[in-house]
């Protein structure tokens, strides 16, 4: 399948400063006691950082100051 995507064209510069709504599922990365702080947003349950990763064009990475 990460031989069928398309190259990443880059940052999306003209979505700074903007609210978005992207969707997907959570790979947790760090937490602060029960709550969340880091983690990935992948396009499809059960995609996680190994074995194959989905291609990196549609991997956001995520900090919060909000525990979730």
């Amino acid at each position: 399948m990460a031989a069928r995507q398309p190259p990443s064209t880059g940052i999306r510069t003209d979505w700074t400063g903007k609210t978005v709504q992207p969707w997907g599922f959570i790979v947790p990365l760090d937490h602060e006691g029960t709550g969340v702080t880091a983690f990935i947003l992948v396009p499809y349950v059960g995609a996680c950082v190994h074995v194959p990763p989905p291609p990196a064009n549609q991997l956001v990475f995520v900090t919060t100051r909000t525990l979730f």
